[in-house]
């Protein structure tokens, strides 16, 4: 789902322009953890890392001298950039979880903040087997969607 620095057309953009009116719904049996799905300062560090060690690559080529190394491409792990897409589908869409990630369980205030970012993107649900219920109530994450429970 996340879009690449490169902005390559993703699998989720391919499907949305076959059917620009048609229902989305992106599920993922976790919610978005917060080490990583939720957190854009790691992917900021991410490519300010990729960044650096390209300009320190091209200084050591200019001078003939130093070490030049591989420098991996920066990868986007933080879908909320790229929610947007959802967001901008005109179609019906929702964002479905059904459990709440393992060690974000304990981490209730970050986890309501994370998924609140979530929920004003796009509707935000969390399913069980016979029932769902809608994240967000006003401003706020209702308490199903912050457990397992």
């Amino acid at each position: 789902m996340c879009v690449d620095n490169n902005n390559f057309v993703t699998p989720m953009q391919n499907l949305l322009k076959k059917d620009q009116h048609g229902c989305v719904v992106f599920y993922t049996y976790n919610s978005p953890c917060l080490d990583y799905c939720l957190n854009q300062k790691n992917d900021k560090d991410e490519l300010n890392r990729v960044t650096k060690q390209q300009a320190r690559n091209q200084k050591n080529k200019e001078k003939g001298k130093g070490k030049i190394v591989e420098v991996r491409p920066a990868v986007k792990k933080c879908i909320l950039d790229s929610l947007s897409m959802l967001t901008n589908h005109p179609g019906l869409k929702a964002f479905v979880f059904s459990k709440v990630y393992g060690i974000d369980k304990e981490k209730r205030d970050e986890l309501a903040d994370g998924l609140r970012l979530v929920a004003k993107q796009v509707p935000l649900y969390k399913c069980s087997e016979d029932s769902c219920v809608k994240c967000l109530s006003g401003n706020q994450i209702v308490p199903q969607c912050l457990s397992n429970n």
